[in-house]
């Protein structure tokens, strides 16, 4: 890592003009090899299928995958036809059962998707399935289940191991040795019964994790499986962090805590819906903020980086709601079936009737809020048991606190929330976070071409005293490298207490190594002041290009 004095402000390419340059590059065919995923698995055979065994690969980037390979554990179970070219979005379902494979010649069939068979019998107990290239060399996707009795067999391990040499899976042991058998099972993603399924969610995320994965009651072979990361129509995993009631378009911020697709959660003042969410497929930390008065259209999409198209940092929900209440109210997010995922009581204390007491009550009861109100509480007891908007109006906010964790404060009581001066919309709680001052730059090569060993100077000018973070997102807002981590440099070692100003190179690898696939990522700074609770964030775009 290298130090140098703040630079002057260049202004960065945007997206669209990164995106424009991406597409006009040309194609390589060595770039298709990480684009089939194990989408979904039943291990024990559905009653649609024949009560057959089957697995679903999605394509996630069309090309020429003839002769592919799918392995149970160290087996190569099917072949794919010599001649195989399917489209993007397309599905390939390889069945247990003997028949005659679909191909170019043939095409799909009238089910929608690509049909092979022969694969034989899956285990149901303990196993790792794998796709690969012709040669059987090159790994694209992997991902294992378990009964988890305890029991893993040593064909098992092998595959266990095998799978994580080739990192293709970060969950549980770096390797399988006998005495952490129970270990490698729970690592891995719970097998289930005949009759249902093991999918990816609806927008087939892939982090080589067992949180990828959940159980699918109703398998949907060939086709998207029905449930969102977080499980369920409506379901949401999400904290209100920050509201602003006294404003000229009032807002209500949500955290969103675990990944998850928010489409039919809703949020209520009072008994009054304000917003039903849209089609937003969230990644943990990143925020909505829902907006009154207005008759804008919502933002949506499977990622930030591309639905976020005002280019703010967050997610945008418009509602024609006519706006909160500026003294006592109540606010909660719902599942879209309407049960209680989080909720907030606010009063300016005033003195006057608190009229939204049984509002209050029904946070109690949905164990949202404490304390319960007792026979003999007065509108003083509601208003002090709430959070505290005593003295707020335009330009202020009631928010969360934070704790040391650096996680919204949860613990449902009136001492979790504070009185902001000023208001932070998306970008955090428990202490202002700045996001306009201009604090990263990607300075030339960008595209660069790690295969033609080119690296990405990024620099950063920051105060001396905050703590820095420097990381790395694909489009699909998953992280693939960080540099810096809390001042510690994880390129070349050591610490950047007191650094201000400096620069990282980065090589285009991800945590393990392996040089990532041509596209644009995002590259966000952070440099967080523990005195004065602030945070500086600042994000750019970097494009891997192709070597000609």
């Amino acid at each position: 890592m290298k130090f140098l004095r703040p630079v002057a402000e260049k202004k960065l390419c945007s997206v669209a003009a990164l995106a424009l340059f991406f597409a006009m590059l040309p194609a390589k065919a060595c770039a298709q090899e990480k684009y089939l995923l194990i989408n979904e698995v039943a291990p024990y055979g559905t009653s649609d299928q024949g009560g057959n065994d089957w697995v679903e690969i999605y394509v996630s980037t069309g090309g020429n995958y003839g002769s592919y390979r799918l392995y149970e554990a160290g087996a190569n179970v099917k072949t794919f036809p010599a001649a195989f070219n399917p489209a993007p979005g397309d599905y390939i379902l390889i069945h247990e059962e003997a028949g005659t494979d679909e191909d170019n010649t043939t095409g799909k069939g009238d089910n929608g998707f690509w049909d092979f068979y022969g694969a034989g019998d899956f285990t149901g107990t303990d196993q790792i399935i794998s796709v690969r290239n012709s040669a059987g060399t090159v790994w694209l996707d992997a991902m294992g289940w378990s009964n988890k009795d305890g029991s893993f067999s040593s064909t098992a391990e092998s595959a266990y191991n095998a799978m994580k040499t080739a990192a293709m899976w970060t969950d549980g042991p770096a390797a399988a040795d006998t005495t952490n058998d129970a270990d490698c099972e729970n690592a891995l993603v719970t097998s289930v019964a005949a009759g249902s399924s093991i999918g990816r969610g609806a927008t087939s995320t892939d982090t080589n994790a067992k949180a990828d994965w959940t159980k699918q009651t109703t398998p949907t072979p060939g086709a998207i499986n029905t449930a969102p990361v977080a499980g369920g129509a409506g379901d949401i995993a999400g904290l209100i962090t920050e509201v602003a009631p006294s404003d000229s378009a009032d807002w209500i911020e949500i955290y969103i805590t675990a990944d998850c697709d928010v489409a039919g959660a809703q949020v209520y003042e009072k008994s009054a819906l304000v917003a039903t969410l849209p089609s937003i497929t969230a990644k943990k930390g990143e925020f909505i903020v829902i907006r009154c008065k207005s008759t804008a259209i919502s933002e949506s999409g499977t990622s930030l980086s591309v639905g976020d198209t005002n280019r703010n940092g967050y997610w945008d929900v418009y509602t024609t709601y006519a706006g909160l209440t500026g003294t006592d109210s109540v606010l909660s997010l719902r599942r879209g079936n309407g049960s209680y995922v989080d909720a907030v009581p606010y009063s300016n204390r005033d003195g006057t009737t608190f009229s939204p007491k049984a509002d209050y009550d029904a946070l109690v009861e949905n164990d949202q809020w404490t304390p319960a109100s007792t026979a003999d509480w007065g509108s003083s007891d509601y208003e002090n048991n709430s959070a505290n908007w005593k003295g707020g109006g335009s330009g202020k906010s009631v928010a969360r606190k934070k704790t040391i964790a650096n996680e919204p404060q949860d613990t449902n009581v009136e001492s979790d929330w504070e009185l902001k001066t000023r208001q932070t919309p998306g970008y955090g709680y428990g202490g202002e976070t700045l996001a306009t001052e201009k604090i990263l730059e990607v300075k030339a090569p960008n595209p660069f071409s790690p295969h033609a060993g080119q690296e990405a100077n990024l620099s950063y000018s920051v105060p001396r005293e905050t703590i820095k973070t420097l990381k790395l997102y694909d489009i699909r807002g998953r992280e693939v490298r960080r540099l810096i981590d809390q001042d510690r440099d994880l390129v070349d070692g050591g610490m950047l207490t007191a650094i201000g100003a400096g620069f990282a190179t980065w090589n285009g690898k991800n945590e393990a190594g392996a040089i990532l696939p041509v596209g644009m990522y995002i590259v966000v700074m952070e440099a967080y002041d523990s005195t004065t609770k602030t945070t500086l964030k600042n994000a750019a775009t970097v494009v891997i290009g192709r070597q000609f």
